[in-house]
């Protein structure tokens, strides 16, 4: 219902803006570590484990690698090859929706294929949200930046689909997603992140055009998050990931975009720190 969405959201925004904002690094990766681990155990369910113990078992792994990740990002280590191989993931996810006839093969076809894409999803997201705080002199705006686009996307997406949406957009998957509701959402993005790299970083010319491109970029794989969640729950037969948080489902339906959006803008702001010089 909306007044519970509403309700939690007022709960929970002002929580996590004092986190951003009052905790150091270390604080940050503990909440990090906490939210993914949470989302990971419904992922396990997704993913198709039915006993406790092989859930435990697959996020014990999970746990490891992340808080081992989260040590090398706190001392300074390069994540560049984790980010790449999320964005190489997350084109083939791309690939993967517009094939998608509701069979839900490929990589999902396979216990062994979606332990590997839970995977993928969790643990680059982990470490992204980790390094863009720990990376950003003036943290966290960095992370307030990517956490307003998403939705941005989200909520400019909702409304153009409700008004002009015709097209389906990835229909095996997500009926209700159209592609003017997309365009809708890239527009929203596209306004703040002018405003945004203009206002707040000082960009211009070159620079800021490289910022439209990241983030418009980041807004549109935002989407494919979502979808990929999406069909890990159709071939669950669930509709929410969870009931942890009310009238929102469970973490894993709140970070879905997330997943793809924050590690794809960490990569692409490291390109645009290159780029510019």
């Amino acid at each position: 219902m909306l007044w519970k969405r509403v309700v939690t959201a007022i709960v929970l925004l002002p929580l996590l803006l004092l986190a951003l904002f009052k905790l150091p690094a270390t604080g940050i990766a503990v909440v990090i570590t906490v939210a993914v681990m949470l989302a990971t155990w419904e992922m396990t369910a997704l993913i198709g484990f039915t006993q406790s113990w092989q859930r435990l078992i697959y996020s014990i792994c999970i746990g490891v690698v992340g808080v081992s990740g989260s040590l090398w990002v706190l001392r300074g280590g390069d994540i560049v090859p984790i980010l790449v191989i999320a964005l190489a993931w997350w084109l083939y996810a791309i690939v993967h929706i517009f094939r998608e006839d509701g069979s839900y093969g490929g990589v999902f076809g396979s216990m062994p294929g979606r332990m590997i894409a839970g995977a993928l999803v969790m643990l680059p997201t982990w470490l992204a949200f980790l390094f863009l705080f720990v990376a950003d002199d003036s943290a966290p705006q960095l992370l307030l930046y990517v956490l307003v686009l998403v939705w941005i996307a989200d909520s400019f997406a909702y409304f153009s689909g409700r008004a002009w949406g015709k097209h389906k957009l990835a229909p095996a998957v997500s009926p209700g997603k159209s592609v003017e509701g997309v365009i809708g959402g890239l527009s929203g993005v596209a306004l703040v992140s002018l405003l945004g790299g203009y206002y707040l970083w000082g960009l211009a010319g070159q620079a800021l055009i490289l910022w439209l491109a990241v983030s418009l970029v980041t807004g549109a794989v935002s989407v494919t998050g979502d979808l990929i969640e999406s069909i890990f729950k159709r071939r669950a037969g669930v509709k929410d990931s969870g009931q942890l948080l009310p009238g929102h489902g469970g973490m894993f339906d709140r970070i879905d975009a997330l997943t793809a959006a924050i590690p794809v803008f960490a990569l692409g702001w490291m390109t645009l720190l290159k780029a510019s010089g």
